[in-house]
């Protein structure tokens, strides 16, 4: 069971070393240089956030470079001053997990000469990173088409991106990477923290795109500090309020008057959608706190046409035009406070509740609630060293079901009634804790971390509850015909609460060497998870005398796979010494994260049973239950 004695340690360790945010920021590096060329140490590099105000003041080391990591993305103002020389200023835009490299020239002169360096793009090519990445922007994000308005479709237009496969699209637009579908080697991050589902393995929480700041997405080759994924990582940070109050609304909808009418429909269907969204953002304290906060409710009203042929006996009972369509509300607060140049504090909330609606009995409905809160603690000392810590807290639930509370019917041409793995429910609740650590000795760019995560996952199943009867005929059952009575009737030990309980670690070092123009990209991560193999389960299963011989199979204790050392290796030459031409290049080694769905499948069927009924003096009595169990 979860104890709060096992993250009293962790936290109170964390915390002994100044912290800031990490992965879901950007962080720019660069170097000082006098008009010779020269290194110039000690010279007082300012970065402002011009939306919020908020600066970052570090200083040269010995070699002339700085290092300013856990920059919240956006548009800055840079000024470079040293005594005796005139001051650099010029402003760029960094974007999500970017690492931007600047090469800073100070002419002799005044303080009170200033050379203005014109340009506000973002830095376009990272000149000291090995991944391969692309950013979906905010300009992108508010201006391209995108149908239902999920902004993970965005990541189609990038490369290696394509449609996943219409299964994972169940929840909204999933977009695959590399070939794989989207429930293993893919992962999303919100704020830095993980989403995937522990059932379907891809993310199945959707966030108001007007709330979405930008994303970038990873492909193939990343470093340390990213895990439990092996084609792609997709990073997404939400907006947070600035100085100034700014808020948005919009209308998205379409009508049925505009709709064609189906072939296999006597009438045109109905159909309309709305999508309405809302935004406010500004400050509390200027330049000190801000606010940001987003609402949206969209509904979508269809039908699902049921067109069987008139040859099928069953035609008449089930063809029709059933209405359907679906509910969304989606909400985000957010809060960003910098009490001084060293502490910071963040808190997110993200709601969502979507519902799949299905008025044909024999469609699935599904349900989902999601609530997700993340507190981070910011603290930085000095130029050199920079610690986050992140804690989160998430709850979400899953419920699938249908509207026919009838048994189900297996009949050669039709399959009708309850499907004998519903309604189903997966309730889960994730705590997190994240940290990084930064330190900046010379050519040296280190970061050091550990995350923490402990899943409380349940499984509410109802095996074969309502039953099964299959036939071998279409005709209908006549109790004096024993060739319409069913072959085969089974029944299960219906509705049942598994639960499994899992802690992931993970560890990383990650370290940038620069040499001149190369910069070495050198990298270990470890993860593991503490109930991989439901040791406790099996080993229960083969003391319980029902599983007599199950321990000649499979022993009691199987140990665990520790053996998840990942190495990285990357490099990044800047051909020229401009930032024009780069040359990549790395090697690195991904550990995929394990699906919870395995274990807790294989406990829920582990736990219940079926009896199957084949005696036609017993099959007679259909669609008695208890006559047909021989009651």
């Amino acid at each position: 069971m979860f104890s709060l004695r096992l993250l009293i340690p962790i936290i109170a360790g964390m915390t002994l070393f100044p912290s800031i945010a990490h992965a879901q920021r950007a962080e720019l590096r660069g170097s000082v240089f006098d008009s010779s060329g020269g290194i110039l140490p000690g010279a007082t590099v300012t970065i402002r956030h011009e939306g919020t105000g908020v600066e970052r003041v570090v200083v040269t080391d010995d070699q002339g470079g700085f290092r300013v990591p856990a920059l919240q993305p956006g548009p800055y103002a840079v000024d470079s001053e040293l005594q005796g020389f005139g001051k650099d200023a010029r402003r760029l835009v960094l974007t999500v997990g970017q690492v931007a490299d600047l090469k800073i020239a100070l002419t002799v002169g005044a303080l009170s000469e200033t050379v203005q360096v014109v340009g506000t793009s973002p830095v376009e090519i990272e000149t000291t990173k090995s991944d391969l990445s692309a950013v979906i922007n905010q300009e992108q994000l508010a201006e391209l088409p995108v149908l239902n308005r999920g902004f993970a479709g965005l990541a189609q237009l990038l490369p290696g991106g394509g449609p996943a496969r219409t299964g994972d699209s169940r929840f909204g637009i999933n977009t695959a990477f590399g070939g794989t579908n989207v429930r293993s080697m893919y992962s999303m991050q919100i704020d830095g923290g993980i989403m995937d589902h522990p059932i379907y393995g891809f993310a199945i929480v959707n966030v108001s795109q007007d709330a979405v700041q930008e994303f970038r997405v990873l492909r193939n080759q990343f470093d340390a500090e990213y895990s439990r994924a092996g084609t792609a990582v997709v990073n997404v940070v939400t907006r947070s309020g600035t100085n100034e109050l700014h808020g948005q609304g919009s209308y998205f909808g379409r009508d049925d008057k505009l709709n064609a009418k189906n072939a296999f429909a006597r009438t045109k269907p109905a159909f309309d959608s709305a999508r309405v969204s809302g935004t406010l953002g500004g400050p509390i304290l200027r330049s000190k706190a801000f606010f940001f906060g987003a609402l949206e409710y969209s509904r979508q009203n269809s039908v699902r046409i049921i067109a069987l042929p008139s040859t099928n006996p069953f035609a008449g009972q089930f063809n029709g035009v059933y209405p359907n369509g679906n509910r969304s509300k989606l909400g985000q607060a957010k809060v960003d406070y910098t009490a001084n140049s060293q502490h910071a504090i963040t808190t997110r909330y993200l709601y969502a509740n979507d519902d799949i609606i299905e008025d044909y009995s024999l469609a699935e409905n599904t349900a989902l609630d999601f609530n997700d809160v993340s507190v981070s603690w910011n603290w930085t000392l000095g130029s050199a060293m920079l610690n986050n810590v992140v804690v989160q807290y998430l709850d979400q639930d899953t419920q699938r079901f249908q509207l026919s509370p009838d048994s189900q019917v297996i009949r050669p041409s039709f399959t009708s009634g309850r499907s004998p793995n519903l309604p189903q429910g997966f309730p889960r609740r994730r705590y997190t804790v994240n940290d990084t650590f930064f330190w900046s000795p010379g050519r040296h760019a280190v970061k050091v971390g550990l995350r923490m995560a402990y899943e409380d996952l349940s499984y509410n199943a109802d095996y074969y509850g309502a039953g099964v009867w299959q036939f071998n005929t279409d005709r209908p059952y006549a109790r004096t015909d024993p060739t319409t009575w069913p072959t085969k009737f089974t029944i299960g030990s219906g509705p049942a609460t598994r639960n499994y309980r899992n802690t992931e670690w993970g560890f990383f070092g990650q370290d940038d060497i620069r040499l001149g123009n190369l910069t070495v990209n050198l990298g270990l991560r470890y993860d593991f998870d503490t109930n991989l193999r439901s040791n406790e389960l099996i080993a229960a299963l083969i003391a319980n005398p029902q599983f007599a011989g199950l321990g000649n199979l499979v022993k009691a204790d199987r140990g665990n796979d520790l053996n998840n050392i990942q190495p990285r290796f990357g490099f990044a030459w800047d051909a020229r010494g401009d930032g024009r031409t780069v040359l990549r290049g790395g090697y690195g080694l991904y550990s995929g994260r394990n699906r919870p769905w395995f274990n807790i499948r294989g406990d829920v069927v582990s736990n219940q049973f079926t009896a199957e009924v084949t005696n036609q003096d017993l099959l007679q009595y259909y669609p008695d239950q208890t006559a047909a169990l021989g009651g």
